[in-house]
């Protein structure tokens, strides 16, 4: 089993590393958009389309072989996940056996805040340290910390310019995982519910918007333990 995984605003294969070493089954996929890790040279997409168009021209020699596969993904990456299998759908392609989506709002549920896209860069970097996430690294350095602003500025563009598909339904089993201190709080994050027709459920663990990378075993146990079992029987949370 693949587990295709996509990364969050402003991150990299790199973020799920953690993942992937703890997963023990499936098998993660560390997929790599422009303008980060070894690609940071390219343009970056400021654009959904552009992001699904990208993500899926590298899954294909994957899908090629006819394995299953699930999807996972972490805020943007979460989003990127349900359009991705929308459009798989709509194409009548084979999609992914189950969705695992984190630390982002359910379709159509997060209220109307200003777009962080069009902020100013003194307000955008006030931001982003309020987030947190931001490595250290970046953080000391006044020429890593431009790149990354640039960086999370277009993903952020991708993410308040598209159209979240909030009349969708899925006739796959959902996942959510929810930080319990998050700004994304684990009511958001239990509107996925509305876009889940064959079962969901969700587990909120301890921390702010990045509490996953504290909890790579236990999300992987979920995971695992979701895979292994073909369809979820209820439509109800777990917590």
């Amino acid at each position: 089993m693949n587990l295709f995984c996509f990364s969050y605003a402003g991150g990299s294969a790199q973020s799920y590393f953690g993942l992937k070493q703890a997963l023990s089954g499936p098998k993660a996929i560390l997929l790599e958009l422009p303008g980060r890790g070894m690609r940071f040279r390219e343009p970056l997409l400021t654009s959904m389309e552009a992001v699904l168009d990208e993500y899926e021209r590298q899954m294909q020699p994957q899908l090629e072989r006819a394995e299953p596969f699930a999807f996972f993904g972490h805020s943007m990456g979460a989003l990127v996940a349900h359009l991705l299998t929308l459009r798989f759908a709509a194409r009548g392609l084979p999609g992914p056996s189950h969705l695992f989506l984190s630390g982002k709002s359910g379709p159509g549920c997060a209220p109307a805040t200003t777009p962080k896209h069009l902020l100013t860069q003194s307000e955008f970097r006030a931001y982003l340290e309020i987030l947190g996430g931001c490595p250290r690294v970046v953080l000391a350095d006044e020429e890593l910390m431009q790149h990354f602003c640039r960086v999370v500025r277009a993903d952020f563009e991708v993410l308040e310019t598209c159209d979240e598909r909030a009349d969708a339904r899925h006739v796959i089993p959902l996942t959510a995982f929810a930080g319990d201190e998050d700004a994304i709080t684990p009511d958001l994050v239990r509107g996925w519910h509305k876009v889940a027709a064959a079962g969901w459920d969700v587990h909120v663990l301890r921390g702010g918007h990045f509490f996953l990378q504290s909890h790579w075993p236990g999300i992987a146990r979920i995971i695992e333990r979701a895979l292994a079992t073909p369809r979820l029987t209820a439509a109800q949370p777990t917590a």
